[in-house]
């Protein structure tokens, strides 16, 4: 990775690629949907880390870097307040959820003011609070769909579930339930 900007085996974030949908209903790919000062959750991994020391207090740090899910990247900051209250060390590889807000910079692009990192856990022990997709197959029997009913009902939870149906263009139309 950091020779050739790409991971040659396996990025950090595959064993978590079925599970990060539940974690945020956001990836990169939908950010700019946000909008400035929109408050996002952001599964990832930090890169590109730099910790520095600020103009006015050279004793204190703040944090830029990356935030790299599977599908890219935005840059993101950490102020030195949030980076003592959060008593986290922001390090290359950190994996977790970056919570925070969507800000402009001079050059319009968009990067996240981070408030707080919930690192990963194991996989098992993650708190799913996004939504649930389920894509559908264009082929999908309807007793096939009995099942899938009958297991959210005694499955039943706070996350939103939206199914996913094929259309002939070979896009997705979705459906909330």
């Amino acid at each position: 990775k950091e020779a050739l900007g790409l991971y040659l085996t396996r990025h950090p974030l595959d064993d978590y690629r079925d599970v990060i949908g539940g974690l945020s209903p956001w990836d990169t790919r939908s950010l700019a949907e946000a909008g400035a000062d929109a408050l996002v959750a952001l599964p990832g991994i930090a890169t590109q880390v730099l910790l520095r020391p600020t103009r006015k207090d050279p004793s204190r740090k703040m944090a830029k870097f990356r935030i790299e899910d599977l599908w890219g990247s935005i840059g993101a900051i950490i102020f030195p307040g949030t980076l003592e209250r959060m008593g986290l060390t922001v390090a290359n590889d950190l994996v977790g959820v970056f919570r925070g807000r969507i800000s402009l910079t001079q050059n319009d692009e968009a990067e996240m003011i981070v408030d707080q990192i919930t690192p990963f856990g194991a996989r098992e022990e993650l708190q799913l609070d996004g939504t649930l997709e389920i894509r559908l197959a264009a082929d999908t029997a309807q007793s096939e769909l009995v099942l899938i009913q009958e297991i959210l009902r005694r499955h039943s939870g706070t996350a939103l579930v939206r199914f996913l149906y094929p259309r002939a263009d070979g896009r997705f139309s979705a459906v909330r339930a």
